[in-house]
């Protein structure tokens, strides 16, 4: 039998962030390396995930999963945390995910980000700011260390569009409005058609879905708001590229030049294993906008870009993915191994390794 409450209660205190819940198995947890690693031995019955989530689900809930055989629903805990449940029929049987964040959110330097995310979050004024990563890369909790440092510092206006919410921010010397999908709206197209009348001075996106979204972002940016735009993608030009192929080839040197205008910085980030074994430290890519990157990006000169970032751009706080990724292998933080299985570019990183430091 699982036991609801004394569960939930025991993914904040013991740092378990994320459940599954399959019969046949004993409930398993993701640990500090994301690994999958049994709570206790005691295997979970088909009869125990079934009452399990029969206990979660209000009656609408459960004619929508009796049509459906999957189901994702929020439960909160007033002060304490907010569950995301991911219900499945599997094997004529119930399975669950279960996720929860942590309820205090992490500074720059307990996370050990890049200096250059803090002079981000503290002097950014207007344009798109790319937060980028595979799935499980731990942007969303970057950008949660970023807005929390900004809305502690500046008397601004935060508006947020998430799928679902992640962290819950406190309001200080600016406000933040968060907004979640089919719990706060059902219709995304409204929300992006109203965005003008929000009188927002940041807004936060979970990833595009249509070139009119993307569009709308750019014309937003280049207005004055700052964009923050959470993406799934190993690497900022990469990100870049999604973001065009929304568009029709014949409207993408127009948009090449619209995103080389309105994209100011970009944040991405790949979790490694550190020399232990038993820690995640981030590598990570940092875009500035200079006159030049512009430009290559106008011309369709991402390679360029990409070899800027990780050379000549140090020196105004840039790097790329190999770059950070070599210079943790030579401060002993991460293995050589750990390097190359990380790259999203493993000729260049094997290049860059040639190579004296």
């Amino acid at each position: 039998m699982i036991n609801k409450g004394e569960l939930l209660r025991s993914m904040l205190e013991e740092s378990r962030y994320e459940l599954h819940i399959v019969p046949g198995s004993p409930i398993m947890f993701r640990n500090s390396i994301g690994e999958l690693e049994p709570i206790n031995g005691e295997t979970i019955s088909t009869n125990d995930t079934k009452s399990f989530i029969g206990e979660l689900l209000n009656a609408e809930q459960k004619s929508e999963f009796a049509q459906n055989k999957e189901i994702d629903f929020i439960i909160s805990a007033s002060g304490v945390s907010r569950y995301r449940f991911s219900v499945a029929m599997q094997r004529g049987s119930i399975s669950a995910i279960v996720r929860t964040y942590p309820k205090e959110i992490a500074d720059f330097e307990k996370l050990n980000l890049h200096k250059s995310v803090k002079d981000i979050a503290d002097n950014i004024s207007k344009g798109i700011v790319l937060v980028t990563g595979p799935k499980g890369s731990g942007k969303s909790t970057t950008l949660a260390a970023v807005i929390n440092h900004m809305i502690a510092a500046r008397p601004i206006k935060i508006l947020s569009l998430e799928n679902p919410i992640k962290y819950l921010f406190a309001n200080k010397k600016g406000v933040i409005a968060q907004r979640e999908m089919g719990v706060d709206l059902k219709d995304r197209g409204l929300f992006f058609q109203n965005l003008i009348n929000q009188s927002a001075d940041v807004l936060i996106i979970d990833e595009l879905t249509n070139p009119d979204e993307a569009l709308k972002l750019m014309l937003l940016a280049a207005g004055g708001t700052i964009v923050f735009l959470k993406m799934i993608s190993p690497s900022i030009t990469h990100a870049i590229e999604l973001i065009l192929n929304l568009f029709p080839s014949g409207l993408q040197d127009s948009m090449r030049a619209m995103v080389a205008t309105s994209l100011e910085a970009g944040i991405s980030q790949v979790l490694c294993k550190d020399v232990t074994g038993k820690k995640l430290l981030p590598a990570m890519e940092i875009y500035r906008a200079t006159n030049n990157l512009r430009q290559n990006i106008r011309e369709n000169k991402f390679d360029l870009v990409y070899q800027v970032m990780g050379g000549a751009g140090k020196q105004l706080g840039m790097a790329n993915q190999e770059s950070s990724l070599r210079l943790m292998e030579k401060q002993n933080l991460i293995t050589k191994d750990e390097a190359m299985a990380r790259t999203c570019r493993p000729d260049a990183m094997t290049k860059l390794f040639a190579q004296p430091f």
